[in-house]
Protein backbone atom coordinates (compact mmCIF):
# COMPACT_ATOMS: atom_id res chain seq x y z
CA UNK A 1 0.00 0.00 0.00
CA UNK A 2 2.86 2.38 0.77
CA UNK A 3 4.23 1.91 -2.75
CA UNK A 4 0.79 2.71 -4.16
CA UNK A 5 0.54 5.87 -2.05
CA UNK A 6 4.01 6.98 -3.15
CA UNK A 7 3.04 6.39 -6.76
CA UNK A 8 -0.12 8.44 -6.33
CA UNK A 9 1.87 11.27 -4.76
CA UNK A 10 4.37 11.34 -7.64
CA UNK A 11 1.58 11.14 -10.22
CA UNK A 12 -0.25 14.01 -8.53
CA UNK A 13 2.84 16.23 -8.56
CA UNK A 14 3.41 15.54 -12.24
CA UNK A 15 -0.22 15.93 -13.21
CA UNK A 16 -0.85 19.12 -11.29
CA UNK A 17 2.31 21.06 -12.02
CA UNK A 18 1.14 24.69 -12.35
CA UNK A 19 1.21 25.79 -15.98
CA UNK A 20 3.51 28.79 -16.58
CA UNK A 21 0.68 30.54 -18.46
CA UNK A 22 -1.75 30.25 -15.54
CA UNK A 23 -2.64 33.54 -13.86
CA UNK A 24 -1.74 33.78 -10.17
CA UNK A 25 -3.95 36.14 -8.18
CA UNK A 26 -2.54 37.73 -5.03
CA UNK A 27 -2.64 40.86 -2.89
CA UNK A 28 0.34 43.19 -2.61
CA UNK A 29 1.65 44.76 0.58
CA UNK A 30 -1.00 47.49 0.32
CA UNK A 31 -3.80 44.93 0.07
CA UNK A 32 -4.51 45.66 -3.60
CA UNK A 33 -5.47 42.75 -5.86
CA UNK A 34 -2.78 41.88 -8.41
CA UNK A 35 -2.19 39.21 -11.04
CA UNK A 36 0.95 37.59 -12.45
CA UNK A 37 1.66 34.62 -14.68
CA UNK A 38 2.77 31.47 -12.88
CA UNK A 39 5.99 31.41 -14.90
CA UNK A 40 6.94 34.79 -13.40
CA UNK A 41 5.48 34.15 -9.96
CA UNK A 42 7.59 31.06 -9.36
CA UNK A 43 10.79 33.09 -9.92
CA UNK A 44 9.89 35.64 -7.24
CA UNK A 45 11.54 35.54 -3.78
CA UNK A 46 9.79 33.29 -1.24
CA UNK A 47 8.50 36.32 0.70
CA UNK A 48 6.82 37.81 -2.40
CA UNK A 49 3.01 37.35 -2.18
CA UNK A 50 2.87 36.12 -5.79
CA UNK A 51 5.36 33.33 -4.97
CA UNK A 52 3.37 32.41 -1.86
CA UNK A 53 0.15 32.23 -3.88
CA UNK A 54 1.96 30.11 -6.49
CA UNK A 55 3.20 27.67 -3.84
CA UNK A 56 -0.29 27.38 -2.35
CA UNK A 57 -1.78 26.66 -5.76
CA UNK A 58 0.86 23.99 -6.35
CA UNK A 59 0.14 22.43 -2.94
CA UNK A 60 -3.54 22.37 -3.86
CA UNK A 61 -2.76 20.34 -6.96
CA UNK A 62 -2.52 23.14 -9.51
CA UNK A 63 -6.05 24.31 -8.72
CA UNK A 64 -6.92 27.89 -7.83
CA UNK A 65 -10.29 26.62 -6.58
CA UNK A 66 -12.28 28.51 -9.18
CA UNK A 67 -12.66 28.32 -12.90
CA UNK A 68 -12.98 31.59 -14.81
CA UNK A 69 -16.69 30.84 -15.22
CA UNK A 70 -17.12 30.55 -11.46
CA UNK A 71 -17.65 26.75 -11.52
CA UNK A 72 -15.58 24.29 -9.54
CA UNK A 73 -13.11 22.13 -11.43
CA UNK A 74 -14.10 18.50 -11.39
CA UNK A 75 -12.91 15.28 -12.92
CA UNK A 76 -15.22 15.76 -15.89
CA UNK A 77 -13.08 18.69 -16.99
CA UNK A 78 -10.38 16.21 -18.02
CA UNK A 79 -12.82 13.88 -19.86
CA UNK A 80 -14.43 16.28 -22.30
CA UNK A 81 -15.31 15.04 -25.73
CA UNK A 82 -13.29 16.61 -28.54
CA UNK A 83 -16.49 18.06 -29.97
CA UNK A 84 -17.41 19.90 -26.78
CA UNK A 85 -18.69 23.45 -27.37
CA UNK A 86 -16.27 24.86 -24.81
CA UNK A 87 -13.36 23.80 -27.02
CA UNK A 88 -14.87 25.70 -29.91
CA UNK A 89 -15.23 28.79 -27.77
CA UNK A 90 -11.60 28.47 -26.76
CA UNK A 91 -10.42 28.17 -30.35
CA UNK A 92 -12.46 31.14 -31.50
CA UNK A 93 -10.87 33.42 -28.94
CA UNK A 94 -7.18 32.59 -29.42
CA UNK A 95 -6.23 36.07 -30.65
CA UNK A 96 -8.01 37.83 -27.83
CA UNK A 97 -6.59 35.47 -25.22
CA UNK A 98 -3.07 35.98 -26.55
CA UNK A 99 -3.42 39.76 -26.34
CA UNK A 100 -4.82 39.45 -22.82
CA UNK A 101 -1.98 37.13 -21.83
CA UNK A 102 0.62 39.54 -23.23
CA UNK A 103 -0.97 42.43 -21.36
CA UNK A 104 -0.74 40.44 -18.12
CA UNK A 105 2.96 39.84 -18.80
CA UNK A 106 3.58 43.51 -19.60
CA UNK A 107 1.77 44.63 -16.46
CA UNK A 108 3.77 42.21 -14.30
CA UNK A 109 7.13 43.21 -15.79
CA UNK A 110 6.46 46.93 -15.32
CA UNK A 111 5.32 46.36 -11.73
CA UNK A 112 8.53 44.45 -11.02
CA UNK A 113 10.57 47.27 -12.60
CA UNK A 114 8.96 49.95 -10.43
CA UNK A 115 9.16 47.84 -7.27
CA UNK A 116 12.80 46.88 -7.82
CA UNK A 117 13.94 50.52 -8.26
CA UNK A 118 12.13 52.34 -5.47
CA UNK A 119 14.59 55.24 -5.41
CA UNK A 120 14.31 55.92 -9.13
CA UNK A 121 10.52 55.38 -9.24
CA UNK A 122 9.70 56.80 -5.80
CA UNK A 123 6.35 58.31 -6.86
CA UNK A 124 5.50 55.82 -9.60
CA UNK A 125 2.91 53.07 -9.75
CA UNK A 126 1.44 50.72 -12.35
CA UNK A 127 -2.26 50.08 -12.80
CA UNK A 128 -4.54 48.48 -15.37
CA UNK A 129 -6.77 50.49 -17.65
CA UNK A 130 -10.35 49.40 -18.33
CA UNK A 131 -9.02 47.66 -21.44
CA UNK A 132 -6.52 45.71 -19.36
CA UNK A 133 -3.51 47.71 -20.59
CA UNK A 134 -0.61 48.54 -18.28
CA UNK A 135 -0.55 52.22 -17.27
CA UNK A 136 2.52 53.81 -15.66
CA UNK A 137 1.87 56.92 -13.58
CA UNK A 138 4.25 59.35 -11.90
CA UNK A 139 3.42 61.80 -9.12
CA UNK A 140 0.74 63.44 -11.30
CA UNK A 141 -1.81 60.61 -11.09
CA UNK A 142 -4.99 61.97 -12.65
CA UNK A 143 -3.74 63.74 -15.79
CA UNK A 144 -4.08 61.31 -18.72
CA UNK A 145 -1.50 63.29 -20.69
CA UNK A 146 1.03 62.48 -17.95
CA UNK A 147 0.47 58.71 -18.15
CA UNK A 148 2.37 56.17 -20.25
CA UNK A 149 0.59 53.02 -21.39
CA UNK A 150 2.09 49.85 -22.84
CA UNK A 151 -0.38 47.57 -24.58
CA UNK A 152 -0.85 44.49 -26.71
CA UNK A 153 -3.71 45.19 -29.12
CA UNK A 154 -5.44 42.71 -31.40
CA UNK A 155 -5.78 43.91 -34.98
CA UNK A 156 -6.68 42.31 -38.30
CA UNK A 157 -3.19 40.85 -38.79
CA UNK A 158 -2.71 39.50 -35.28
CA UNK A 159 -1.37 41.41 -32.29
CA UNK A 160 0.42 44.75 -32.35
CA UNK A 161 2.25 46.44 -29.50
CA UNK A 162 2.10 50.12 -28.71
CA UNK A 163 3.47 52.61 -26.18
CA UNK A 164 1.37 55.74 -25.73
CA UNK A 165 3.19 58.85 -24.56
CA UNK A 166 0.18 60.31 -22.82
CA UNK A 167 -3.25 58.67 -22.82
CA UNK A 168 -5.27 61.85 -23.41
CA UNK A 169 -6.23 63.46 -26.70
CA UNK A 170 -2.67 64.76 -27.18
CA UNK A 171 -1.02 61.37 -26.66
CA UNK A 172 1.23 59.88 -29.34
CA UNK A 173 1.48 56.13 -30.04
CA UNK A 174 4.81 54.42 -30.81
CA UNK A 175 4.34 51.02 -32.47
CA UNK A 176 6.43 47.85 -32.18
CA UNK A 177 6.46 44.44 -33.83
CA UNK A 178 6.88 42.36 -30.69
CA UNK A 179 6.24 42.41 -26.95
CA UNK A 180 9.98 42.13 -26.29
CA UNK A 181 10.71 45.25 -28.38
CA UNK A 182 7.93 47.18 -26.67
CA UNK A 183 9.14 46.21 -23.20
CA UNK A 184 12.76 47.08 -23.99
CA UNK A 185 11.61 50.47 -25.27
CA UNK A 186 9.37 51.08 -22.22
CA UNK A 187 12.25 50.38 -19.84
CA UNK A 188 14.54 52.67 -21.83
CA UNK A 189 11.97 55.48 -21.77
CA UNK A 190 11.35 55.12 -18.04
CA UNK A 191 15.10 55.20 -17.47
CA UNK A 192 15.21 58.67 -19.05
CA UNK A 193 15.39 61.39 -16.39
CA UNK A 194 13.57 63.99 -18.49
CA UNK A 195 10.60 61.65 -18.94
CA UNK A 196 10.48 60.71 -15.26
CA UNK A 197 10.73 64.33 -14.12
CA UNK A 198 7.93 65.33 -16.48
CA UNK A 199 5.66 62.52 -15.26
CA UNK A 200 6.30 63.76 -11.71
CA UNK A 201 5.18 67.29 -12.64
CA UNK A 202 8.68 68.75 -12.93
CA UNK A 203 8.74 69.25 -16.69
CA UNK A 204 11.03 71.84 -18.25
CA UNK A 205 9.74 74.25 -19.36
CA UNK A 206 7.02 74.42 -16.74
CA UNK A 207 3.66 72.84 -17.61
CA UNK A 208 5.31 70.40 -20.03
CA UNK A 209 3.47 67.07 -19.95
CA UNK A 210 4.46 63.61 -21.13
CA UNK A 211 2.33 63.97 -24.26
CA UNK A 212 4.61 66.87 -25.30
CA UNK A 213 7.66 64.61 -25.29
CA UNK A 214 6.74 62.41 -28.26
CA UNK A 215 9.75 63.52 -30.33
CA UNK A 216 12.04 63.32 -27.31
CA UNK A 217 10.84 59.76 -26.71
CA UNK A 218 11.61 58.76 -30.29
CA UNK A 219 15.09 60.29 -29.95
CA UNK A 220 15.68 58.36 -26.73
CA UNK A 221 14.89 55.14 -28.57
CA UNK A 222 17.32 55.83 -31.42
CA UNK A 223 20.65 53.95 -31.20
CA UNK A 224 23.53 56.13 -30.01
CA UNK A 225 25.29 55.81 -33.38
CA UNK A 226 22.19 56.68 -35.42
CA UNK A 227 22.84 59.68 -37.74
CA UNK A 228 19.60 61.35 -36.62
CA UNK A 229 20.40 61.02 -32.91
CA UNK A 230 20.45 64.61 -31.60
CA UNK A 231 23.35 65.86 -29.53
CA UNK A 232 22.35 67.05 -26.06
CA UNK A 233 21.93 70.81 -25.79
CA UNK A 234 24.41 71.02 -22.90
CA UNK A 235 27.90 71.70 -24.44
CA UNK A 236 29.58 70.07 -21.44
CA UNK A 237 28.05 66.75 -22.46
CA UNK A 238 31.33 65.41 -23.81
CA UNK A 239 33.23 66.34 -20.67
CA UNK A 240 30.64 64.72 -18.39
CA UNK A 241 30.13 61.52 -20.37
CA UNK A 242 33.41 61.01 -22.19
CA UNK A 243 31.46 60.36 -25.41
CA UNK A 244 32.77 61.72 -28.69
CA UNK A 245 30.62 64.21 -30.57
CA UNK A 246 29.13 63.73 -34.00
CA UNK A 247 31.47 65.22 -36.64
CA UNK A 248 28.73 67.17 -38.38
CA UNK A 249 27.97 69.03 -35.13
CA UNK A 250 31.58 69.37 -33.95
CA UNK A 251 32.17 72.89 -35.28
CA UNK A 252 28.95 74.18 -33.72
CA UNK A 253 29.83 72.73 -30.34
CA UNK A 254 33.38 74.08 -30.56
CA UNK A 255 31.93 77.55 -30.95
CA UNK A 256 29.65 77.03 -27.98
CA UNK A 257 32.47 75.76 -25.79
CA UNK A 258 34.73 78.65 -26.78
CA UNK A 259 31.95 81.15 -26.05
CA UNK A 260 31.19 79.65 -22.65
CA UNK A 261 34.79 78.91 -21.66
CA UNK A 262 36.29 82.11 -23.04
CA UNK A 263 39.05 80.27 -24.82
CA UNK A 264 39.94 77.88 -27.57
CA UNK A 265 38.54 74.37 -27.63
Amino acid sequence: MKILEDYKKIARELLFEVDDEKIIKYKDEDGESKEMKAGSAKTMPDEHPAKQAYNKMKDDGGDDKEKPSGQKIGGSDFDRDSGDDSDKDSDSGDGEKSAKSDNEDINGELEDLVISSKQKFRYFDVEKSQEGHAVVRGDVKDDLDQQMSVAAVEDGDGISYVINMGRGSEGTPINFDSKEEAMEAAKKLLDDETIRDTMNGDGDPKHTVLADLDQHAKNVLLPDDHPDKPIPADPSYMWRTGKELDKKNESFLKEQLERIGGGKY
